[in-house]
């Protein structure tokens, strides 16, 4: 299946079926698409970074306009906040 959407081929990476699992030291995703030994394929990684990319892009430019948009609020972060 083709998304409408390149973009949208990229999404989702962490759930995919053929993702077994997330490496808890490094947090990359593990395929079992030709294996059923978990292993770490390049091209996985790759988009599951870029999703992730992609998502904070996307998040945080919702947040600029909303903010943006009402002159009196103000974002307010505390210590230790980013």
């Amino acid at each position: 299946m083709v998304a409408a959407n390149p973009i949208e081929q990229f999404s989702n990476v962490a759930i995919r079926q053929r993702i077994k699992c997330l490496k808890p030291e490094n947090g990359l995703p593990m395929s079992v698409q030709w294996s059923p030994i978990p292993y770490f394929y390049p091209v996985q990684i790759l988009q599951f970074g870029f999703d992730y990319f992609m998502r904070n892009r996307t998040e945080q430019r919702k947040l600029i306009e909303r903010r943006l948009s009402n002159k009196d609020d103000f974002l307010v972060l505390k210590s230790g906040e980013k």
